[in-house]
């Protein structure tokens, strides 16, 4: 410094990096060059102390998914691990496979060796690295485990206990010791794996023979089922090609707006009741009484907006008394 110079500013460089630290400190001292040993000058203020804030984010680590389904045919399962707020650094954790539970229901926990391969991992993800893949090796064929064994009494244990087998086992995979300090562990830190022992097209197939059954069995409701039949919305039944068909947006609009219709028209009496005689007779009567009820609106609605009543008649009245007609001839060329 210059006899004039009050101050001077001092550089000292920081190296960066990617890797997360604590904060750390390190000491300026200023010292007498000429003084014999360089001792520090005298005071309070010869000495300043610098704190190194470490602004890297090295993230969180969660399942993606906590919730996997797998058949039983699969050879393996990959589970995704997401790093979230924050990507800085190296980091690292322990994935490992557990039974579901330790105590009770030990008919739903997946048996190691059998059902899957045990995992205990470190897994680790680079700087910048935002997802992770583990696959888990599924168990899918057990013939091992009975081969030079197998005889009439064994395969009859075998048929007995079938039905045992046939549950869904599960077990889970946790994420632990995230390493550093500051790396953090969601509460999304397990997954439940569900190795289903049905294929799901399968049980797919299954549970469409059984709602097949169901609408078939129905086809002759009783007089309370026609009122369930009603207001129910559901897949229905092509009775020529007897195959399950979903229901559309469209269709279901087009239920709830007639619903009360519908329940209207569910106090005719069943067809197999007195030879549909009372049916016939309660439907005529319903009828006569909508054709009322239109004419009635249509009237009215007329003389609202000034229609001649020869108009009305050959326009509101006969759309009204003829649109039930077209829908019921529309579901009859569908379903011939």
């Amino acid at each position: 410094m210059t006899a004039a110079e009050t101050d001077k500013q001092i550089e000292i460089k920081i190296i960066d990096n990617n890797e997360w630290e604590p904060d750390l400190d390190f000491l300026v001292e200023l010292y007498e060059i000429d003084a014999p040993g360089k001792e520090r000058l005298q005071g309070d203020d010869t000495q300043t102390r610098v704190t190194i804030l470490d602004e890297d984010f090295p993230g969180t680590l969660g399942f993606n998914i906590t919730d996997i389904r797998v058949d039983k045919k699969q050879e393996k399962v990959d589970i995704l691990i997401k790093r979230s707020e924050g990507s800085d650094g190296r980091i690292s954790c322990i994935v490992k496979t557990e039974p579901l539970t330790e105590k009770g229901g030990q008919e739903q926990n997946a048996v190691e060796f059998e059902d899957y391969l045990p995992c205990c991992e470190k897994v680790v993800f680079e700087n910048g690295e935002m997802d992770k893949i583990v696959p888990i090796i599924l168990v899918n064929d057990k013939a091992h485990q009975i081969e030079g064994k197998g005889n009439t009494k064994k395969e009859d244990e075998e048929e007995e206990g079938s039905s045992e087998e046939n549950l869904d086992v599960m077990f889970k995979v946790k994420i632990e010791k995230a390493e550093p300090v500051m790396v953090k562990i969601s509460k999304r830190n397990t997954c439940i794996i569900t190795i289903l022992q049905e294929d799901a097209n399968e049980a797919e197939a299954i549970q469409e023979e059984k709602l097949m059954a169901y609408f078939l069995d129905a086809r002759e409701p009783s007089w309370g089922q026609q009122f369930k039949n009603a207001v129910m919305l559901g897949p229905q039944i092509d009775e020529e090609d007897l195959i399950v068909v979903k229901v559309s947006l469209p269709e279901a609009l087009f239920h709830f707006g007639l619903i009360g219709w519908k329940l209207l028209f569910a106090v005719i009496p069943p067809v197999k009741w007195g030879g549909g005689f009372p049916a016939f007779i309660v439907a005529l009567a319903l009828i006569g009484i909508v054709t009322g009820v239109v004419g009635s609106v249509a009237t009215m609605l007329g003389c609202v907006i000034g229609l001649k009543p020869s108009i009305t008649a050959i326009t509101l009245v006969a759309i009204g008394t003829s649109l039930p007609d077209t829908f019921a001839s529309v579901t009859a060329a569908q379903s011939s």
